[in-house]
């Protein structure tokens, strides 16, 4: 009877170990889905040659793989443009250092929305209340352009050209975009999974024993 209470806590456990963790907004120019902007006017204009990089904080509390990427995009009527890629880079010296997760999107439109962008590249997750910077770019013909978000305040900005040094910049308006990700189950997490497992294994030996000497 001991034992099979103990399995009975131990597949309980396995059960609560292994319950997958919801998505969450982690970090971008507001914490909030989908990130708010202002229609009919862009900050930033894409193109071939430059790219644009705006710094955001990762929330505290765990460590983050980024799921997708919210962004307000178009492109204007007659002109091409309906690609873009945005990277999430470290943050080095206060500047966009390596790459750690890229997003790739062909089919922006001439309407003015808010996109969700799955990653095609991910080098591993995001540390919580760490600083890190997307930066946009467009690989094809034309112009992008990317919608400024609502809020008014202080912000930084850079951007290069040609694969330059960085500029930094500061603006009264920062371009709108949103983070999702997933936390990262901690190791003691990890740990009560294998608790679990092994306890599940020992019931299943027990039973086949006992069915065994019957």
């Amino acid at each position: 009877m001991r034992t099979t209470v103990c399995c009975g806590l131990f597949f309980l456990v396995f059960l609560l170990a292994a319950e997958p963790v919801s998505a969450d907004i982690i970090g971008g120019s507001v914490l909030r889905s989908p990130p708010q902007f202002q229609p009919n006017s862009y900050l930033v204009g894409l193109v071939g040659s430059r790219q644009e990089a705006y710094p955001f904080h990762v929330i505290p509390g765990n460590d983050w793989l980024p799921d997708s990427l919210e962004v307000p995009l178009y492109h204007d009527a007659g002109f091409a443009g309906d690609s873009a890629e945005f990277s999430i880079c470290s943050d080095v010296a206060g500047q966009p250092g390596s790459q750690l997760a890229t997003f790739f999107i062909s089919t922006i439109t001439t309407e003015q929305r808010v996109y969700s962008i799955t990653p095609s590249f991910v080098a591993g997750p995001l540390q919580g209340d760490t600083t890190y910077w997307l930066v946009g770019s467009n690989t094809a013909a034309g112009q992008v352009n990317w919608l400024m978000d609502a809020s008014v305040g202080e912000f930084t900005r850079a951007y290069r050209v040609n694969g330059g040094d960085w500029v930094l910049q500061s603006v009264g308006n920062i371009s709108a975009f949103a983070v999702e990700g997933s936390a990262v189950p901690e190791p003691s997490s990890i740990a009560l999974l294998g608790i679990g497992a092994i306890g599940l294994l020992a019931y299943a030996g027990q039973r086949r024993a006992k069915q065994s000497n019957e």
